[in-house]
């Protein structure tokens, strides 16, 4: 080969490991923000918002771009680091760390990626743009000029809006594919007819629908949405691949995510019986107001009345002056649980109720209090704060025509919920408890009493915990007063992400002696670490919330 051709090689070589690199770079941050992008729903202006406030732009291949631009502006051009090929290099060993970082956050991500037909078509259609705005922009601009590097450092930061866009361009496929999805949902539904309970709330809705699908079971074949399913796909998924004919109650999880939320989901899965475990300032971020709360949760009340239904309703956990609307117009068609001296006539009474390092123990009174005596009944789960879930899914099931002895007999049998007050204990080891995907002010400070319950005397009461997330206007209010809390139940704290929870940081050092201890920690992953190091078998250990990628450290990309 000449030397010519050797050259034309050499060169060609250059060009095709600046292209290898930027493509790896686009593809690998594309996915890198595509997890965040999912976790935020595809909420575009949540994820901008997100974006912004963490400032999750490129740092480190800009740079390395922009020093290369710098060597071909600043040194003189018989200089080798001003050669082209020089600059080609230093760009491309931008680009390799650039993907090398997006490549490690996804490899770390607590929550990974989960590449669903919808992830792969916003994934292919924003490297579609991306190399589109290559193709366009490099064919009227000179790849040597200022203006060509200005412009490639502005594209290295394209992907989050991109990835946006291409969500938009997708969405009457994706509409035409959601409606043909939920059209056969509906049809099945028809075809089958189970009896549907729908179940929402501030929180407990999972932990109710646990309860309530384990005793139906004992009865009946029974099928509930899996996990913290709730959305109209995840619902309409459950009803395509798993409803059997076989199943005569289905128990569906309904999620709120603004008002009219639960009115679709009802016309999706139209249930006949409903239960709202409790309204309170879990997600007030979205909502603003518990009178949004209010409505957005009572719609499950409006459609099951059109039904001639009831719906169940914790009272221990019902603002009053905000339901008196509904209460008043949906009267004949609520069911209310709790205690007797709440400001609701409950219906399904709770007498009496403890817990031991066997559980919960739980007294019940159906009706009036001369009617008939208390039902005994022992759960083996624990958490005070599942009392509410416990009545609402006896007082369902009983309405259904379970008897109260399959109740009794199945409820002792329960399986703890996974990740909600989930206690672990081991004869020569810690014992854990599990609250990672629970965490509410109530459920919080009930966790707390807990950890406090099941501690020895020998063993310490250690707290792991990043605070809660979408409280809003309540963030500061509740952390406070549960950091205060806290002092009174542990005796090591670990915070994640503390600047997050200022106000919890600061109460419980306020509140807490001498002996008490609190570390801080930017990751979940490096409090854990500590945990691991310092553990003793006699100690008792509490996970208070495990908060997704989004809420943890940014990315630095």
């Amino acid at each position: 080969m000449s030397d010519i051709g050797t050259l034309a090689l050499f060169n060609w070589a250059f060009h095709g490991l600046f292209l290898v690199a930027l493509a790896g770079f686009f593809h690998f941050r594309g996915r890198a923000l595509l997890l965040y992008f999912q976790q935020e729903e595809y909420d575009a202006g949540r994820f901008l918002r997100w974006f912004a406030t963490n400032k999750a732009f490129d740092r480190w291949a800009s740079l390395l771009v922009l020093a290369a631009y710098w060597a071909s502006v600043l040194l003189p051009s018989s200089s080798p680091f001003a050669d082209w090929r020089s600059l080609l290099l230093l760009s491309s060993a931008g680009l390799v760390l650039g993907f090398l970082k997006s490549r490690a956050i996804l490899s770390q991500a607590k929550k990974p990626l989960v590449m669903t037909s919808r992830a792969k078509s916003i994934h292919l259609v924003t490297m579609v743009l991306v190399i589109g705005i290559f193709a366009l922009v490099w064919r009227h601009i000179p790849p040597s000029t200022d203006l060509a590097f200005l412009i490639f450092l502005i594209w290295l930061q394209m992907p989050p809006l991109l990835m946006v866009i291409a969500n938009l361009l997708l969405q009457p496929y994706e509409k035409k594919v959601r409606e043909k999805y939920l059209a056969e949902a509906k049809i099945k539904l028809d075809n089958l007819s189970p009896t549907i309970i729908g179940i929402t709330g501030s929180y407990g809705k999972t932990s109710t629908k646990h309860i309530l699908a384990h005793i139906l079971s004992a009865n009946a074949p029974t099928l509930a949405t899996p996990g913290s399913v709730n959305t109209e796909m995840g619902i309409t998924r459950i009803i395509r691949e798993q409803l059997e004919a076989s199943h005569k109650y289905f128990v569906v999880e309904m999620g709120a995510y603004g008002r009219g939320s639960i009115a679709r989901l009802c016309k999706l899965a139209p249930p006949s019986m409903g239960i709202i475990t409790a309204i309170g300032k879990a997600h007030f971020e979205r909502f603003g107001s518990l009178q949004e709360v209010v409505a957005a949760k009572f719609e499950l009340a409006e459609y099951v009345a059109t039904r001639g239904g009831l719906t169940f309703l914790n009272a221990d956990q019902m603002p009053v002056s905000e339901l008196i609307e509904h209460t008043n117009r949906l009267q004949s068609c609520l069911v209310f649980c709790g205690k007797a001296e709440g400001e609701y006539q409950t219906s399904v009474v709770l007498e009496s109720a403890h817990q031991d390092e066997n559980g919960l123990h739980l007294e019940i009174r159906f009706g009036a209090k001369d009617a008939k005596k208390p039902e005994k009944f022992d759960v083996p789960i624990f958490g005070l704060q599942q009392t509410g879930n416990i009545l609402l899914a006896i007082g369902v099931a009983v309405e259904l025509g379970v008897s109260i002895e399959i109740v009794r007999a199945s409820i002792k049998s329960l399986d703890q919920t996974s990740h909600r007050l989930e206690v672990s204990k081991s004869r020569n080891g810690p014992t854990i408890i599990d609250d990672a995907y629970n965490s509410n002010p109530e459920g919080f400070e009930k966790a707390l009493e807990t950890l406090d319950m099941l501690a020895t005397s020998s063993g310490r009461r250690i707290l792991l915990t990043p605070g809660m997330v979408e409280l809003g206007s309540e963030h500061e209010a509740e952390h406070a007063r549960l950091g205060q809390i806290a002092a009174h139940f542990a005796d090591i704290v670990l915070v994640v992400t503390p600047s997050r929870i200022p106000s919890f940081t600061d109460a419980f050092s306020k509140a807490k002696t001498d002996e008490q201890i609190m570390l801080e920690f930017d990751k979940q992953a490096d409090a854990e670490a500590w945990l691991k190091a310092n553990i003793l078998p006699e100690d008792v250990v509490l996970f208070e919330n495990n908060l997704p990628d989004l809420f943890e450290a940014p990315p630095r990309f």
